[in-house]
This record gives structure tokens, C-alpha cells and sequence, in this order.
């Protein structure tokens, strides 16, 4: 199975809604299928997520990875679906998308990548 590495990104996020995407600078850093963590811009709330597309140059698709039988609310994943975009509203005051290098597998049958699908 082939895969590219991606390298480590930090951009900040000035918006975010309910449709699962933040609003960063340049979006075209950020894979599909890569993990990322959104926090808060004091650092007091974040999530672990997955990039689901990259539809523009400026927005990141999310979903919050979630643990079943976990509480968010001391620092553990919250409960929920691991499918389809999260609401992320709650960080739409601004914050950071930070992305750890990593591999990301190409799963489709012509080893071909696209950004806007999962």
C-alpha cells in the first residue's frame, strides 16, 4: 500500500462552525485522513481529530475522534459517532490546528491522492 509522509503544520484558526470546518491560512498543508489537534487559543480545550477534506485553500474538514465510555471533561475524548464532519463551533473564537508528521495511506486503487475526498 503506498502512502506519502506529511510534515508537521501549526495554523491558526479564525473560525469554526457547526458543519465540521475550521478556517485556517493555508489549508493546502493538511491531508485527509491525517490526525490533528484543535485547541482553544489558551490551550484549556482540545481535541484529537481527523482531517476528512480540504476543500478550498482555506478551510480543513473535521471530525472529533471520540472513545466510547470516556468524559471529555477530564481531558479524555468525547462520546460519539467516528464518522462524517464534527461540530466544532465551540472553537470558532479562534485556536490552532497542529498536525504531527506522519504517513498517510493512499487506499485507492490507482494510488492516486485527491484533498477533497476522504
Amino acid at each position: 500500500m503506498a502512502g506519502i509522509i506529511v510534515p508537521t503544520q501549526h495554523q491558526t484558526v479564525t473560525a469554526a462552525s457547526s458543519a465540521g470546518y475550521v478556517t485556517v491560512t493555508d489549508s493546502t498543508k493538511f491531508y485527509p485522513k491525517a490526525f490533528v489537534w484543535l485547541s482553544n487559543t489558551a490551550g484549556t480545550s482540545q481535541v484529537y481529530c481527523q482531517v476528512t477534506d480540504c476543500p478550498d485553500s482555506t478551510h480543513v474538514g473535521l471530525r472529533i475522534l471520540t472513545d466510547p465510555g470516556t468524559d471529555p471533561s477530564q481531558g479524555q475524548r468525547a462520546k460519539g459517532p467516528n464518522y462524517g464532519r464534527s461540530d466544532v463551533s465551540a472553537f470558532n473564537a479562534g485556536g490552532f490546528l497542529d498536525m504531527e508528521e506522519q504517513l498517510i495511506y493512499i487506499t485507492n486503487a490507482d494510488n492516486s491522492f485527491s484533498k477533497t475526498s476522504p
